[in-house]
């Protein structure tokens, strides 16, 4: 079954304080049986059992075990076979004091492939094995000494190892229970191999099938017990009366029977005072029998002990088929709660660093975000396809520029003078009383034809008319901060459906709101042909009692009228347009209004006004090819994206100069914290982390126990912090203010948690890590990190 050959172990090897603890061991051990390794204090016995279990590496020599030939030490063999093959009594018990009996043993089953009901029954089944089924639910730092590894034991023998490894079971166990003990070990060991090491050579003599004696490192005896001798094995855990003298006193109403085993005197007062004794002796040990003592007086004689009268153990488990250790989320989940809303008063300055952390990281997301990527809307004043251009020879006219550039570029969609463009705003007329009118700091430029119109509508229906306007949520968000506008309970994206637009020269209605878009530009969508008329009444301010007509169905190029055409109506004269040709189909009168009959391609071209110098803007959806396209005429060109975007630049390489920083310094800080806080847990967890090592969970499942423990941490603690700050940013981010550049949607506000969060998974893992380069013995028997 096992197999050691040539093993030395040292310690200090190479340095003046070197010892050669294990020298050239070799040893053979069968399938099943009761092994005693004996030896003073010293002689390696502990440390030639680990390195049997593969709790400790030898320093060279080879180990077989099931078959498994391992050369040098590797943990992951050894994880394995420990998990799947050995249980371990520890001298010390090494038993996870704030959980209980129960939650002790199941540590180990719930790694397996067992059910809560099967679990149940293993437990109970090995702590009646070892007397301890009452003591289920304690807490086990409440637990004795021997309360303590009897609980190690059913532990060690829950999951029916093949292999038991104990080292001194019964060195804290009191006559009565070293037998129980020794009786189930021996029992066991009918069906496994059972290695023990002790000091107690009648143990090993009435017990043990094979005994091996060691001495500084050597093994200088290897014995088979095979003539076994009687021995008298006295249960000193009791009062047995009939072997102890008697002395009776009675005197009136005092009656004293007194037992001894060795005849003392002794000096004992009582009091009597309300109907309760007051006891005081002198010069005495004393304790109080009460119905929780294990302790019994038993009216009768000490028992004694041998092979026949001995008896059996009743346990008997199945052993549990192959299987691979794993941890189930939710234990690791509950464990990791466990830790953290148990952890000492000191610890918690730690939680509370993190809560305040988590806003400033929040924080530093937005703002540095908002310099390298900023938020178009807290720079861009245009649409960001516009284009504009300077001095082009060739376009002389605004009949040039429709003729050379629309038909010449397709990439272009449309093209407006800068004179038709000067900034005019508009405003929303609300029917209040009294009548409230809420105007919107945009220009012209905002206008959009609805056929560019890029994201889907968040609300209300798209344009069937003229004069029906769209507007994207972009200018929404910037209206809802008006308060005028609150007041009028304009307050959420629907709100705006059904108002009105209208100029603010001279406060006239020109559209109505029947659309919110999602286009991610600070624009407003309108029909083509509702375009020109716009851009002809704003040219022509005087005109705007002309009622535009448009027929579509007149070719392009018909000369209607050429040259000056003047048109008389009621109030004067009005002079059309001097500089190309005019189609214009017809004329008529109705009422005030002078009604005017074209085609849209003339009201397009009516639109374009002549430029003195050739100065004009494009909008295009495919700026590189326009830009090119430009830039090849000689052309002086403003994207005004970049014109934006280059005067934020200017401001922002000011902020980061201090921003960057401090977001360096807040980011250390956290890490400083999630390290010392999980290196401070790491180091009351010593016991836990070494249990889980020996019991053969593999370096990995430790380091998920703890990644799952860091994930209470931040859930518990940088969430709420981070949630906070988030929605505090977001309502912030619309601020226009040239220091304070705020960019938060919300993937970047999950991404941000989710990146600080893996961070502090692995600056949190750092004292894990170096914790688990040492084997599971250093780690059990050493707690420095």
């Amino acid at each position: 079954m096992i197999e050691v050959i040539n093993i030395n172990k040292y310690y200090n090897k190479g340095k003046s304080n070197e010892l050669h603890v294990i020298k050239n061991i070799s040893l053979s051990f069968p399938e099943k049986g009761l092994v005693c390794l004996l030896g003073p204090s010293g002689s390696g016995k502990t440390t030639l059992l680990n390195i049997i279990g593969g709790l400790d590496k030898a320093k060279n020599g080879s180990i077989i075990l099931d078959n498994v030939i391992i050369n040098s030490y590797n943990s992951w063999k050894w994880d394995n076979l420990r998990f799947k093959k050995i249980g371990y009594i520890f001298q010390h018990y090494n038993l996870i004091d704030y959980k209980t009996v129960y939650e002790n043993i199941a540590s180990t089953l719930r790694l397996t492939y067992l059910n809560k009901s099967e679990i149940q029954n293993r437990i109970e089944q090995s702590l009646k094995a070892v007397g301890m089924e009452l003591y289920l639910n304690h807490k086990t730092k409440y637990l004795s000494g021997g309360q303590s590894q009897r609980v190690a034991i059913a532990r060690a023998i829950a999951k029916t190892p093949t292999i038991i490894i104990a080292d001194e079971p019964t060195g804290n166990l009191d006559e009565k229970n070293t037998l129980s003990i020794m009786k189930l070990l021996k029992k066991i060991s009918n069906t496994c191999l059972v290695l023990m090491v002790t000091h107690e050579q009648r143990l090993a003599n009435f017990f043990a099938d094979r005994i091996i004696e060691l001495k500084d490192g050597e093994v200088v005896s290897d014995v088979l017990n095979e003539t076994k001798e009687d021995i008298e094995f006295i249960d000193s855990s009791n009062v047995y009366l009939k072997e102890m003298g008697k002395r009776e006193v009675q005197q009136d109403h005092l009656k004293v029977d007194y037992f001894f085993d060795d005849k003392k005197d002794f000096d004992l007062k009582v009091y009597y005072s309300n109907n309760t004794f007051y006891l005081d002796p002198k010069n005495v040990r004393a304790k109080f029998l009460s119905d929780v003592n294990e302790i019994q007086v038993i009216d009768d004689f000490k028992p004694t002990y041998n092979q026949v009268s001995i008896g059996k153990s009743e346990f008997e488990l199945e052993t549990l088929n192959d299987y691979k250790p794993r941890l189930k989320p939710l234990e690791c989940l509950k464990d990791g709660y466990t830790h953290v809303t148990k952890t000492q008063k000191k610890q918690r300055i730690f939680f509370i660093g993190f809560f305040f952390t988590a806003i400033l990281l929040a924080y530093l997301v937005a703002s540095i975000y908002g310099v390298y990527v900023p938020n178009p809307h807290s720079f861009l004043q245009e649409n960001p396809n516009l284009i504009g251009s300077e001095r082009i020879a060739e376009y002389t006219s605004s009949d040039h520029l429709y003729r050379n550039i629309v038909q010449e570029n397709t990439s272009i969609d449309f093209v407006s003078s800068y004179e038709v463009l000067k900034p005019k705003g508009f405003g929303i007329f609300i029917n209040t009383v009294p009548r409230a009118t809420v105007y919107v700091p945009f220009t012209f430029k905002s206008y959009i034809l609805n056929d560019f119109r890029t994201g889907p509508l968040s609300y209300g229906r798209d344009i069937q008319n003229d004069n029906e306007i769209i507007l994207d949520e972009w200018i929404c968000e910037k209206l809802m901060k008006e308060k005028s506008l609150n007041f009028a309970g304009v307050t959420k994206y629907q709100d705006f459906i059904g108002l009105p637009l209208g100029f603010i020269n001279n406060s006239k209605e020109f559209g109505k709101i029947v659309g919110i878009s999602k286009s991610e530009t600070n624009s407003i969508f309108i029909n083509r042909d509702f375009y020109y008329k716009l851009l002809f009444i704003n040219y022509y301010p005087e005109w705007n009692e002309i009622v535009f007509e448009v027929d579509n169905s007149i070719p392009d190029g018909k000369v209607i009228a050429n040259n000056r055409h003047n048109i008389t109506a009621p109030g004067g004269r009005y002079p059309i347009l001097n500089t190309f040709t005019l189609e214009l189909l017809d004329t008529y009168f109705e009422e005030s209004a002078i009604h005017l009959k074209m085609s849209s391609n003339t009201l397009y071209r009516i639109g374009i006004v002549q430029c003195s110098h050739a100065s004009f803007e494009v909008y295009s959806q495919n700026k590189t090819n326009t830009l090119t396209f430009l830039k090849d005429k000689g052309g002086v060109l403003t994207d005004f994206y970049e014109v934006s975007f280059k005067e934020l630049k200017a401001r922002t390489d000011v902020i980061m100069q201090i921003q960057l920083p401090a977001s360096i310094a807040i980011m250390a800080l956290s890490l400083c914290f999630i390290y010392f806080m999980m290196r401070s847990n790491l180091i009351n967890r010593i016991i836990d982390i070494g249990v889980y090592r020996c019991i053969g969970l593999r370096k990995s499942q430790v380091r998920k126990l703890f990644i799952y423990e860091i994930m209470v941490v931040i859930f518990l603690f940088v969430l709420p912090g981070y949630i906070i700050s988030s929605f505090i940013l977001q309502s912030l981010q619309g601020i226009e203010s040239p220091y304070i550049l705020l960019y938060y949607p919300w993937w970047l506000a999950v991404s941000g948690f989710l990146l600080f969060s893996i961070i502090f998974i692995l600056v949190g893992l750092i004292p894990i890590n170096t914790l688990l380069r040492k084997t599971p013995s250093e780690i059990i028997f050493k707690y420095d990190i």
